[in-house]
């Protein structure tokens, strides 16, 4: 069974990212309305002619957009039965996380990678008590008390 814990966690995670492109691609628009209306109606007129002030949220658009669907398919990939695909998802999740820093698909990987390698083995036996119960020890309390007394 796939890490649910991973896929949610991931899930989170790329939709954050995809909320971040759309924060960007705003100031986007943003930029551009004032790089072309606002600033060269001011008095001593700035010409930016759409420079720096937009190339780089373009690109955080971009960014945000790619890492946010990929860290989606990578959390769909967390949620398959198989589990090298749930490591495989893990894997990149955690790479995804870490380009995009984000927290909630870098700790989604983790937990899928640990939940993959955690499936199809056994839980631990559980250890026997070293202390008899009940009535054996007071037996042997009592076995003890008659070697010494003879």
């Amino acid at each position: 069974m796939g890490s649910k814990a991973g896929f949610v966690l991931g899930l989170i995670g790329g939709i954050l990212d995809i909320l971040g492109g759309l924060f960007f691609l705003a100031l986007t628009i943003f930029g551009l309305v004032l790089t072309s209306t606002v600033i060269p109606a001011l008095p001593g007129g700035v010409d930016f002619s759409g420079g720096n002030l937009v190339y780089m949220p373009i690109i955080l658009t971009i960014w945000f957009f790619i890492w946010g669907i990929l860290s989606i398919v990578w959390a769909v990939k967390m949620n398959k039965d198989d589990e090298d695909s749930v490591r495989f998802g893990g894997i990149m999740s955690i790479i995804s996380g870490v380009l995009c820093s984000n927290i909630f698909v870098l700790i989604g990987g983790i937990v899928g990678v640990v939940q993959s390698g955690n499936e199809g083995s056994s839980p631990a036996p559980a250890r026997q008590s070293q202390r008899s119960s009940g009535n054996d020890s007071g037996q042997a309390v009592n076995d003890y008390l008659k070697q010494i007394n003879g």
